[in-house]
């Protein structure tokens, strides 16, 4: 069987790290791989915020209401982002009337969930764990505030990664697999 095939059949979420980071050549190639994600439209409506401010930190864990996220190593922010290609095509002289149509909206949040998935396969083929986090949308509002989120922009989901920490064991009941810490 193929490695990376071996590495998704045995995915798993990880919530704790160890308290080291990624090192600065393996997060720089996973920004990469991020960065070359295909996309749905060829357009690429979507954006990534990295946090490392352990005060934005702190705060996005509260949003989420999950104390584990302000412990990550490294703690991203997938954002549909339709502003860039506005000010763009502003720049060029359109009128940028469909900025605001719910197609580019729409392919914006698909981008940023497959830039989400792309990192994580490359963060699970470097032996790393990860776990994205839904929550940040208790609160879209207060993620927008906590970023500085412009006009056009919205956040997706979040995704934090390290070194796996703390151990756990993986069980299965009625066909589904669950992680117990």
């Amino acid at each position: 069987m193929n490695t990376m095939h071996e590495k998704q059949l045995n995915h798993r979420t990880i919530r704790f790290f160890k308290d080291q980071p990624v090192p600065a050549t393996l997060n720089e190639q996973l920004m990469e791989v991020m960065n070359r994600t295909a996309t749905s439209m060829g357009m690429q409506f979507a954006s990534v915020v990295r946090i490392s401010d352990p005060d934005k930190k702190q705060a996005l864990a509260d949003i989420c209401k999950q104390a584990y996220v302000a412990d990550a190593p490294e703690l991203l922010v997938f954002i549909v982002d339709v502003r860039r290609n506005a000010k763009i095509a502003e720049a060029k002289g359109y009128e940028g009337e469909n900025a605001r149509s719910m197609d580019f909206f729409l392919q914006g949040f698909t981008d940023a969930a497959l830039m989400a998935q792309n990192l994580t396969n490359a963060v699970e083929a470097a032996d790393l764990g990860a776990v994205y986090l839904g929550s940040i949308l208790n609160d879209q509002r207060a993620v927008i505030e906590l970023l500085g989120l412009p006009e056009l922009t919205m956040p997706v989901v979040g995704l934090a990664y390290g070194l796996p920490g703390r151990s756990s064991r993986i069980e299965t009941a009625n066909g589904c697999k669950f992680e117990v810490v």
